[in-house]
């Protein structure tokens, strides 16, 4: 994304949605706002995530709600650093 045009959007898939189906909404969004002259990009951070872990174990977690806490936990120091 280029820092001298105000009007850009990055769209972000966060980790541990699933990789086997894209996001069609983040998509449709990239595409109204493309048709509205603004422009935007889709970061698929799941998918950087998933290259950091076993991949198996990335989609047992991205389909259990219940890991829900165990996501916020990995990811709770990044987003609230001290």
């Amino acid at each position: 994304m280029n820092n001298q045009n105000k009007n850009e959007v990055l769209f972000i898939q966060p980790p541990f949605i699933t990789s086997v189906i894209p996001s069609y909404k983040l998509s449709i969004y990239k595409s109204i706002l493309e048709q509205n002259k603004i422009n935007s990009e889709v970061l698929y951070a799941n998918l950087f995530f998933k290259r950091m872990i076993d991949s198996s174990l990335y989609e047992k977690l991205s389909i259990r709600f219940k890991y829900y806490k165990f996501i916020e936990f990995v990811f709770a120091s990044s987003a609230f650093p001290d």
